[in-house]
């Protein structure tokens, strides 16, 4: 689990959008869903079998709108994270470690796209590109045009896939709204 470069999330048919399919090689391993049995709502990612391998939850040490940290079960740690930072032209978002400390930057692909998603509809696929913060090209996260949300992730450079892949379900789940 977690071993490829290319990765598929597919919105499930008939959900309300917040339910995911996962794909790592055209596998099917994991599935998303909310959980709101607490005071607040987690997003967790679960095997064929229901057990628990990841949760995507808001971050109670940081005091800042749109801040994730995403726990991996298994090991029961905080892996990093993943920080919206806001802008009136491009979707951006910040990859954070283990540490708190920012290893990544997300950002849509091209200006007049963005502002075509941004102000007249959201209708076109979101495009990314995953950076590190020297530069280097780390992934894409590339959204197809299909009845429900679809999107390929290729890795390309060292990025942590259990951040990738619940970072592209968090940031399709709030650009959309």
């Amino acid at each position: 689990m977690f071993d490829s470069d290319n990765y598929q999330v597919r919105e499930k048919s008939f959900s309300d959008g917040d339910q995911h399919k996962i794909y790592e090689n055209g596998d099917l391993f994991l599935y998303s869903k909310i959980d709101d049995s607490e005071i607040r709502e987690d997003l967790v990612f679960v095997d064929k079998e229901d057990e628990r391998k990841l949760t995507v939850t808001t971050n109670p040490e940081l005091d800042v709108p749109a801040s994730y940290s995403i726990i991996d079960e298994e090991e029961d740690e905080v892996i990093g994270g993943l920080r919206r930072e806001w802008g009136l032209v491009f979707h951006q978002w910040k990859l954070i470690d283990r540490d708190n400390q920012v290893v990544g930057t997300i950002k849509e692909d091209l200006l007049p796209l963005s502002l075509t998603r941004r102000y007249i509809t959201t209708l076109l696929p979101f495009k990314y590109d995953v950076v590190s913060i020297e530069g280097e090209k780390l992934a894409d996260i590339d959204g197809k045009f299909m009845f429900r949300d679809f999107y390929k992730i290729k890795l390309c450079g060292d990025v942590d896939p259990r951040l990738l892949v619940p970072a592209t379900i968090v940031m399709d789940s709030i650009e959309k709204k």
